[in-house]
């Protein structure tokens, strides 16, 4: 690697906000679910799917739910608040796999599989970071205990 192109990268880098440097999935899935959940609260967008299996104030709660989730991350990693970012991506590890389960029962297995095995990957990948970061914290509370 020469000298120039490391260059580039430590400046990239050091512009880089902390948290997507070391926090690269809990930050995108917080952006990712602020903006969904947001747009589904306001009205923006309706998913097909929640709307037909959820009833009115349902797809709110589920947006509403998605937004929350993602400010609870945002407001943990802002803060370097590993548990309240746990907590945020066991709300989310929850409210991915409804839409999942949504996608299939209204589209299909054929037809509902990606979107809906997305979503239920976006939720599987949630809850073990979550179970991650709770373990983390865990480890650190001991350590700190113990001096």
């Amino acid at each position: 690697m020469s000298a120039m192109s490391r260059g580039w990268r430590e400046r990239i880098a050091f512009r880089l906000p902390s948290a997507l440097v070391e926090f690269p999935f809990e930050f995108f899935i917080a952006a990712f679910s602020v903006l969904m959940g947001a747009a589904i609260v306001f009205g923006a967008t309706r998913p097909g799917s929640i709307v037909d299996l959820l009833p009115w104030f349902g797809v709110d709660v589920w947006g509403a739910g998605l937004a929350m989730g993602g400010l609870t991350i945002a407001f943990g990693l802002a803060r370097h608040l590993v548990i309240v970012t746990s907590m945020g991506l066991g709300l989310l590890a929850f409210l991915f796999p409804v839409y999942a389960i949504a996608v299939v029962a209204v589209a299909g297995v054929s037809d509902g599989l990606v979107a809906g095995g997305f979503c239920a990957l976006l939720g599987t990948l949630s809850a073990v970071r979550s179970f991650y970061l709770r373990a983390l914290a865990e480890v650190g509370r001991r350590i700190y205990k113990e001096s």
